[in-house]
């Protein structure tokens, strides 16, 4: 179990690179794993130090996001990854700062504790600011996965757009950002581009996304239809088969989740 010192301590030779590599890899999985304020306190110091090496900044990160009930320091330490802090140059740490913003989102997610309405505020700018600022299309992905990990309803203003983008992997990614937001009427936003996008991707995210919402309600008659029609021309085997999936989930309720797979 961590205690103070022994917290301090393990960070503090993290920094002065007291340790081999694995061993320092094996020094965040444990402090992930074992928790606590002390635990916490020292993942934050690593996550935000610039000299512990950056792979092991996004072993701290991901422990951070892995705390079932953040405390303050966590979503302090999450948000501080600074946005346009590092140069174009340095590709490891404007990864660091991606997927800071992706666990951002994902610990904003009602599902896993309340935060604060402080931090909710907080996340929910961050998340939106970095989706208005991406330059870059990697930077734009992490934003949009940012924000769909968060179910953050506020913000699905901000993602709708980019459903129509012209890059198919910002489509792909929207799609998949849409499978946490409670909105019902997205459905019909995802069967129009599971059955219809041009990018065989975006159709097979769609209609993985769409399932997944799907899971623990009934599939609409509508619903089956449009991916019954679609199953009869479309051209992928992996699409098909997500689709086949979809229908026969709903078999045993729907005419015509039925008939579409007969005729199959």
């Amino acid at each position: 179990h961590a205690n103070p010192d022994a917290a301090a301590d393990l960070v503090q030779a993290l920094m002065t690179n007291e340790y081999g590599r694995l061993v320092e890899e094996t020094v965040f999985f444990a402090l992930a794993k074992v928790g606590g304020p002390e635990a916490e306190r020292a993942l934050a110091m690593a996550a935000k130090s610039p000299d512990i090496e950056m792979d092991n900044r996004m072993r701290a990160s991901c422990g951070l996001a892995s705390t079932r009930n953040p405390s303050d320091l966590v979503i302090d330490a999450l948000l501080s990854a600074p946005m346009g802090e590092y140069s174009g140059a340095d590709d490891d740490g404007r990864f660091f700062q991606r997927t800071a913003l992706v666990h951002v989102g994902a610990r904003a997610n009602q599902r896993y504790g309340r935060l604060t309405e402080e931090h909710t505020e907080r996340v929910r700018q961050r998340l939106n600011e970095a989706l208005s600022n991406a330059e870059e299309l990697n930077e734009k992905t992490a934003a949009l996965a940012a924000i769909g990990n968060s179910g953050d309803r506020e913000l699905l203003s901000e993602l709708t757009p980019h459903l129509e983008d012209s890059e198919a992997l910002v489509r792909r990614q929207t799609v998949q950002s849409l499978r946490f937001m409670a909105n019902p009427e997205l459905d019909e936003v995802l069967i129009t581009h599971a059955t219809s996008d041009e990018d065989v991707d975006v159709r097979m995210s769609a209609t993985g996304t769409l399932s997944d919402r799907t899971r623990r309600r009934r599939i609409s008659d509508a619903q089956a239809a449009a991916i019954g029609q679609s199953l009869a021309t479309e051209q992928d085997g992996e699409v098909r088969s997500l689709q086949i999936g979809y229908l026969g989930r709903a078999v045993r309720y729907s005419t015509v989740a039925k008939e579409a797979l007969v005729a199959h």
